[in-house]
């Protein structure tokens, strides 16, 4: 596919210029194409946990209530954001490689986010998926 080009200057248009498809998908021109194919080719562990959804379908938010829960959190929400941020593992941004070396703790899972579509997503028994869906084209 071709990449897409702002034909006006509507704001739908001024923010396809940063967008470009590789390898079937749309993606922002923020990801780099080396830990985009180092995200497709991650291998999930059995105690990883999947956050799958399109951007604004609240992936993020539903990330940061998992570590939370999984870490048995007790701190106030700044204190956790500032202990999970670090160690965010966004699949497609920190690329598959990044993801494998961040720090586990022994006998909790990992909590993976990931914007890319469930069928890029290297799929595991045993891991755990969690598939935030809504229309495309909702605008919501």
């Amino acid at each position: 596919m071709a990449d897409i080009k702002a034909e006006s200057s509507s704001p739908t248009s001024d923010k396809a210029k940063y967008l470009h498809h590789f390898e079937g998908i749309l993606v922002g021109d923020m990801f780099e194409e080396s830990r985009l194919r180092s995200a497709f080719g991650y291998e999930p562990r059995e105690e990883d946990v999947f956050v799958v959804g399109l951007p604004k379908t609240g992936t993020t938010w539903l990330h940061f209530v998992l570590q939370r829960i999984v870490n048995h959190a007790s701190e106030t929400p700044a204190q956790s954001a500032a202990t999970c941020l670090p160690n965010v593992a966004f699949l497609e941004f920190a690329g598959g490689e990044k993801v494998e070396k961040l720090s586990r703790i022994p006998g909790l899972p990992l909590v993976i986010k990931t914007h890319l579509p469930f069928e890029k997503v290297h799929f595991s028994d045993k891991s755990r998926y969690i598939v935030r869906l809504r229309a495309e084209l909702s605008g919501t």
